[in-house]
């Protein structure tokens, strides 16, 4: 799989910026440097650093609201990291670095500002929050860009991140776009969540796109690559078990995202064995309802997995307990099991 080149850490756009600002934290935290709490979150002594937001220490400040103060040069790691944000968030002029996860899984956040100043953003800044549809950055900005809400380098090769909630069928990648980094497409449904409201999106992924970092999209989550055969995203897509769609409709791994030995005997001579079937299972087990609907189809194939429900339902306890929309799921399995057996 040559095609597709993948990095332990990417070094691209921006990062180095990045990487400077987290050694400064470290420093200045070996030299005990003291931090100052102000209108809900704690600083540098000199007011640069924003290191977190901690609404409890402003309690009567209303829910969600908070604004940056203008001598911020560096928001943290996490800085934000799953609070309560309002729903439109600008960045003021000066904040020169966003730094890894500093608004990881943050909530209510739907449009985000990024102003000129800012030269670096770290990796996974903004994954995993489900509400955010847009990311703007100032046009004067020579680093980054935005286009139709989604966060791209300066000159549009590099693909940085696409919001979490951007509620799109079909996105295409546009033709400038050479690489995709690491967490640029991240939308993982809540471990055993009961409902999940954002769509599937098709990320159609053209042959300029060279490069695709670990993780550039994550196989957990609600993404199908859209690519060409043989093409560098192919490779990926094979490599990492994510969904794909190959252009033209030669061919499509919809559903099963299994090993490949597993998954061409599956489209092309049926029955598998007892410890094939369980392999199936381990590749769904993550989300419960990918698992039925991966049961569901084995069924309907004629494929013998009642013990595998069995075993499923039997495991049911204090330490993994089963929802009861889940038992019910399962238990209509076996019904449907029993109809086509008969």
């Amino acid at each position: 799989m040559s095609g597709a080149k993948k990095t332990e850490l990417y070094d691209g756009v921006g990062y180095a910026a990045v990487l400077r600002a987290e050694e400064e934290i470290r420093e200045r935290r070996e030299k005990g440097e003291e931090c100052r709490s102000f209108e809900g979150a704690r600083y540098s002594d000199d007011m640069t650093i924003l290191y977190h937001r901690y609404p409890n220490l402003l309690p009567d400040a209303p829910h969600g609201s908070f604004t940056i103060p203008d001598t911020v040069k560096i928001i943290s790691h996490d800085a934000f990291e799953g609070e309560e944000m309002p729903e439109e968030l600008i960045i003021p002029e000066g904040v020169e670095v966003i730094s890894h996860g500093a608004f990881f899984a943050c909530k209510g956040l739907r449009r985000i500002h990024i102003p000129a100043s800012v030269v670096g953003i770290g990796a996974c800044a903004f994954c995993c929050a489900t509400e955010l549809v847009a990311i703007d950055v100032d046009a004067n900005n020579t680093v980054y860009s935005s286009a139709d809400g989604v966060l791209f380098g300066k000159d549009m090769k590099d693909l940085c991140f696409y919001p979490t909630g951007k509620k799109d069928d079909v996105y295409r990648i546009p033709d400038s776009v050479e690489t995709i980094w690491p967490f640029a497409f991240d939308r993982e449904k809540p471990y055993r969540a009961t409902k999940w409201e954002l769509p599937d999106v098709r990320v159609i992924i053209t042959d300029s796109v060279t490069q695709l970092c670990d993780y550039s999209i994550n196989r957990n989550t609600r993404y199908i690559i859209a690519c060409n055969e043989g093409s560098p995203a192919h490779d990926y897509a094979m490599q990492w078990r994510i969904k794909y769609d190959i252009q033209g409709g030669k061919k499509r791994r919809d559903l099963l995202c299994l090993d490949d030995d597993i998954g061409y005997k599956m489209e092309h001579y049926g029955c598998l064995t007892t410890e094939e079937l369980y392999k199936v299972i381990d590749e769904a087990w993550w989300l419960s309802d990918d698992l039925v609907v991966i049961l569901g189809e084995l069924i309907e194939r004629k494929e013998n997995v009642r013990s595998i429900i069995r075993d499923i339902l039997d495991a049911d306890s204090d330490d993994w307990p089963l929802l009861d929309i889940e038992i019910k799921q399962f238990q209509d399995l076996e019904k449907r099991l029993d109809e086509i057996s008969e």
